[in-house]
Parts: structure tokens; C-alpha cells; sequence
């Protein structure tokens, strides 16, 4: 098989069968991570294959295993790595990504869909696996015959950003500020830009920190919504990671900076990862009290749903703030959005409701406001 087409064919399946994966698939598999290349050919990969049921149980508690028989979970041996010696910079998690690379490649040649997790508790499984201390659970890599088969080899050419934008000759250029320049959602009031990795700081300061903060987390009004650290609002599944900022996954979500005559006002985002097909949740905050109740919210969130709309094919619009945030609300209203009734299970992806269904505010307090764009 052509390498090309089979790495396009290769995609993240989070949903299998339960179908058990033969002997001899499963050798092939583990055979590509044998031959997988190393530092210094050091090979600290440790592989332990879960595939009884108390076994797949254990795993489930560090992390959701979405039905899958088979889970691998890849260690790394911290005795078997290469450290650079100018800064220190150690070999094991580059080894362990190749070797995950092979597996999943091999894998997809079968016919099996894989998942790589990075996200879980390792402590769960290293108390669950017997692992010493020397061994590091890197990732975890879920294996299984997808329950909704394979996606398109062809979606890499809306989900992925242009070689242009990755790639340079002769020297370092920095792509996101290309991409702000000539990328630009202009709405009445304001226009928004694409958020780069320098403006993170801003982001999380503007949310978190500053007057209009009070207005959605933190006591008094808030005192069961805590303000997050910046390492907690960065990370999670439903963290702003940095693909919000860069522009690598368009289809899961992007943030963009709001102007006003020349000035920085706040920050909005869509995310889609965690929703159903056609639809897409916002979210939105100003950075100042002067910027609030003038209207710019509202056009922002008009823009941005319309560029949803007309770009991506977003048919629905979500948002969620707290029930008793009425200034939002009312904005919200404004732009055309209406308080639903709607439940979780539809609106978000079924193995996303226990992540995100009761919302920021919990399932009591949280409103759920919905701007549709399908003509009845």
C-alpha cells in the first residue's frame, strides 16, 4: 500500500465493537513497535497488552477506554534513554511517539482503529499494573474494530493547515502572525482576528483576572465556580489547548481576539469537538467594563456564528453561561440565540455528556441558549 494513503487512512477512533483483535493481527501490530527506531537504538519502550476484562477495567479508571478489548499500554524504561547533553533534552518521549506511530499505522493496515492517550492518570496504572518506579506509563494506545467505521482519508484537507503554514526554508518564520494578517471576520462593531500563542497570557488574565471577572467565576456570585489556574484552564478536555491558538483543528475549535477601533476588547471561540455534527458551542469574555453593554459582544457573536455558518456548514449554535448572568444573556438574545430546554444528550457527543453535560455552572445553573440557522 502506498505510505501516503495508509498515514491518510490512519484517524482516531473513539468508539469500538468489542470485537476481539486475532493473535496474529495483534503480533503484526506488536512487531511494528519492535522494529520501531530509537536513540542510539536504546529501545525503552515496555508494552503491556490489557485484554481481559479485569484488566480493561483497570485501565478505565485512568481513563475512558470507549469499548475498545484491546488497550496498550506503552511505558518507557527511564534506565534505556538518551539525554542530550547541551540541555538535558531526554530521548524517551520522542521514542515512545514513533513507536506509537508504528502501532497505530500497522493497526490501521489491518483494519483495527486506534486511539493514543496521553491524558490519564498513570498513577492509576502503575498501582493497577505493578509497575516500578523506573518505568514510566507514557501512553496509552486503545485498539479495537471501530463501532461506526473509519473516517475520510480525504478529511485532511479541511483538518489540516497547508504545508505552507508548517513548513520553512532556510530559516524560521513565525506562521501565526501570516495568518492574522491575512485572515480577518469583520463584523458592524468589531472584527475579529485569529488568536496566536503570544495572546494566552492575555486570554487567561482578560477570563480570570480583571473587572469583568466577577460577572462569571469566583466569589461572591460564583463561590461554587472557582477560578482556575492557569495550567488547569490550559489543559483538561475541555481546556483552551493550543490548537485554539495556532489553527491545527479548525473542526474542534479556534479563538479569536476581538478588535474595536484598533484596540484589543476581549476573546471568543468556537469549539466543536465535543457536539454533534453541524453544530457548535461559543463562548465568549470581554476584558473591561467599558467594553461591556456597547454592543460588541453581540456583533462578535454575530460574526463569528455567520462565518460558522457560511464557511463549515455549523447549523446550530450553542451557548451555556450561568442562568443568573442576565447581561449575558441578554446579549446572547440579541444575537439571535433563544433559551431551550435542550438536554445534553442533544446537543454533545455521547462520550462527551459526563465531561460536559451539566456545563461550566452545573446541570441547575447553567442556561442553554441555541441560535439555529436551518430554515423550518
Amino acid at each position: 500500500m502506498d505510505f501516503l494513503r495508509l498515514a491518510k487512512m490512519r484517524c482516531t477512533t473513539r468508539g469500538f465493537n468489542g470485537t476481539a483483535i486475532p493473535q496474529n493481527d495483534l503480533d503484526y501490530i506488536l512487531s511494528a513497535a519492535r522494529v520501531a527506531p530509537s536513540a542510539c537504538n536504546r529501545q525503552p519502550q515496555r508494552i503491556i497488552v490489557a485484554r481481559n476484562p479485569e484488566s480493561i477495567a483497570k485501565v478505565a479508571k485512568a481513563y475512558k477506554t470507549f469499548g475498545s478489548s484491546c488497550i496498550l499500554i506503552v511505558c518507557r524504561d527511564r534506565r534505556n534513554e538518551l539525554i542530550r547533553p547541551f540541555d538535558s533534552k531526554c530521548s524517551g518521549d520522542l521514542d515512545i511517539g514513533i513507536v506509537c506511530d508504528h502501532i497505530m499505522l500497522a493497526a490501521r493496515e489491518r483494519n483495527i482503529g486506534s486511539v493514543m492517550v496521553g491524558l490519564f492518570d498513570p498513577n492509576i496504572i502503575r498501582t493497577g499494573f505493578d509497575i516500578p518506579n523506573y518505568i514510566e506509563p507514557t501512553a496509552l494506545l486503545i485498539l479495537g474494530y471501530p463501532s461506526d467505521g473509519f473516517l475520510s482519508p480525504d478529511r485532511h484537507e479541511t483538518e489540516r493547515r497547508p504545508l505552507d503554514d508548517t513548513v520553512m526554508f532556510e530559516r524560521y518564520v513565525e506562521q501565526s502572525q501570516n495568518e492574522r494578517d491575512s485572515f480577518v471576520i469583520k463584523g458592524d462593531k468589531v472584527d475579529l482576528i485569529p488568536a496566536i500563542l503570544e495572546d494566552k497570557t492575555d486570554v487567561y488574565e482578560w477570563c480570570f483576572h480583571s473587572e469583568t471577572t466577577k460577572s462569571h467565576a469566583g466569589p461572591p456570585d460564583y463561590p461554587d465556580h472557582a477560578i482556575p489556574s492557569r495550567e488547569e484552564f490550559f489543559s483538561g478536555v475541555g481546556g483552551y489547548h493550543d490548537y485554539f491558538f495556532i489553527g491545527s483543528r479548525p473542526k474542534d475549535g479556534r479563538g479569536f481576539i476581538i478588535i474595536h477601533d484598533g484596540a484589543r476588547i476581549g476573546f471568543i471561540s468556537y469549539t466543536s469537538f465535543h457536539v454533534q455534527e453541524h453544530k457548535s458551542e461559543l463562548d465568549i469574555w470581554m476584558n473591561s467594563e467599558a467594553h461591556c453593554g456597547k454592543g460588541f459582544g453581540t456583533d462578535a457573536i454575530i460574526a463569528l456564528g455567520n462565518y460558522l455558518h457560511t464557511t463549515m456548514d455549523i447549523q446550530e449554535l450553542i451557548m451555556r453561561p450561568s442562568a443568573k448572568n442576565a447581561r449575558a444573556n441578554r446579549s446572547y438574545e440579541k444575537a439571535g440565540f433563544q433559551k431551550s430546554d435542550m438536554r445534553p444528550e442533544e446537543y454533545l457527543l455521547e462520550e462527551y455528556i459526563s465531561d460536559f453535560g451539566d456545563g461550566d455552572y452545573g446541570e441547575d445553573e447553567s442556561a442553554v441558549l441555541v441560535k439555529s440557522f436551518i430554515v423550518v
